[in-house]
């Protein structure tokens, strides 16, 4: 078999629409991040700790760490497929970025008070919000993820306030790109 078919095929058609040229086929990636190669990884912008605070839950005195090896693993494996290579990226072309978590981690508790909805990606560690200090910083982020990273959402909230980024360590990721206002 050629290696461009072997390449092809590591891919799942996840649907596909038919036009008189022909059928475009949508891919979803799969992706497999082994736990062993997150649980290793450490953050380059940020220390691994600040995907756990919470304006929220320090204002209401909760925990809201977590011991939980999928948790964390998924966390580290975001970073490391996603958000470390994003920034490297952004570093390369504009200079070292200012990089501030505003939300990874979230237990359901402090997920309600963020009124974040239960299927949040936050609850499983795989989303964080993350902001470059300035909307123009932002938009630049964005763009790089969108058009470098395998990602499951990928979401401008609020105008570039910040970036929503999250990422399926195991399972498909949807690339999944979009504005809210």
């Amino acid at each position: 078999m050629k290696t461009k078919t072997k390449k092809i095929l590591k891919y799942t058609i996840f649907g596909g629409i038919a036009t008189g040229a022909g059928v475009i086929l949508y891919l979803t990636f799969k992706t497999n991040v082994k736990s062993e190669d997150a649980r290793r990884y450490t953050p380059k912008y940020f220390p691994f700790s600040d995907l756990f605070k919470s304006e929220k839950a320090d204002a209401y005195g909760i925990d809201n760490t977590t011991d939980d090896p999928t948790i964390n693993d998924n966390l580290k494996a975001l970073c490391k497929a996603v958000v470390d290579p994003a920034l490297d990226e952004y570093e390369r072309l504009y200079g070292k970025p200012n990089a501030k978590v505003n939300s990874g981690y979230r237990n359901a508790e402090v997920n309600v008070l963020a009124n974040g909805k239960p299927t949040s990606q936050h609850t499983k560690g795989e989303a964080v919000d993350i902001t470059l200090g300035s909307k123009e910083n932002n938009r630049r982020l964005f763009d790089i993820v969108k058009r470098q990273a395998k990602f499951d959402q990928l979401i401008n909230e609020y105008d570039f306030s910040w970036c929503h980024i999250s990422f399926k360590r195991t399972g498909y990721n949807r690339q999944d790109a979009r504005e809210e206002k």
